[in-house]
């Protein structure tokens, strides 16, 4: 027979997701990520609405479904790599990206720390180590939008970049024969206007 959560855990949770949600709410403001665009501010409420799905949708959960959803990822660590070299393209905002790798890596870090709590707790440490590991997440798509913005507004150009090299050259050649850090810059201020 399935069981479900007690209502004192399924309270808790409510709780952990509400407070969870003003976390974000603070990261968002604590880290300027709130002066972004349209798809920028969908990707940030990301977290919003899957807290807002699980704090509503937990009270039906059977106890069985724990070994199914919470496991660790790995690949987020991968993501950080990526980003750091991604980062030192664009180094007049090498500050702002260093601190959402940094709260990112925080985070994840975080999510990974065992606390030796009693068995009728664990879920909330579950369900703290999934929310931390969703921020980390969606920081990382964030920074992966940022440099996406910078590189459509600043080079222009929306297709592949292996189209363009012909000859041999390579494409880094390519990129920095074609623009310069001042039309970096006046590209991003137009678009950002």
């Amino acid at each position: 027979m399935d069981e479900n959560y007690g209502t004192d855990t399924v309270t808790k949770v409510f709780y952990v997701y509400i407070l969870a949600i003003l976390i974000w709410v603070f990261l968002i403001y604590a880290l300027d990520l709130y002066q972004t665009d349209t798809i920028g501010k969908l990707l940030l409420f990301i977290p919003i609405a899957i807290f807002i799905v699980s704090m509503i949708s937990f009270k039906e959960c059977e106890i069985e479904i724990e070994d199914e959803i919470f496991q660790n990822d790995f690949l987020a660590f991968g993501v950080v790599i990526i980003t750091v070299f991604l980062s030192l393209r664009y180094y007049r905002y090498i500050t702002f990206f260093y601190k959402l790798i940094f709260t990112g890596i925080l985070l994840l870090g975080l999510s990974m720390i065992d606390v030796w709590i009693p068995k009728r707790n664990l879920i909330l440490v579950k369900h703290i180590r999934g929310i931390l590991e969703t921020m980390a997440i969606v920081i990382f798509i964030y920074l992966f939008y940022c440099f996406y913005f910078i590189a459509h507004h600043t080079e222009g150009v929306a297709k592949n970049p292996f189209a363009d090299v012909h000859g041999g050259l390579h494409l880094t050649n390519y990129i920095t024969s074609h623009t310069t850090d001042e039309q970096n810059t006046l590209a991003i201020t137009s678009a950002m206007k």
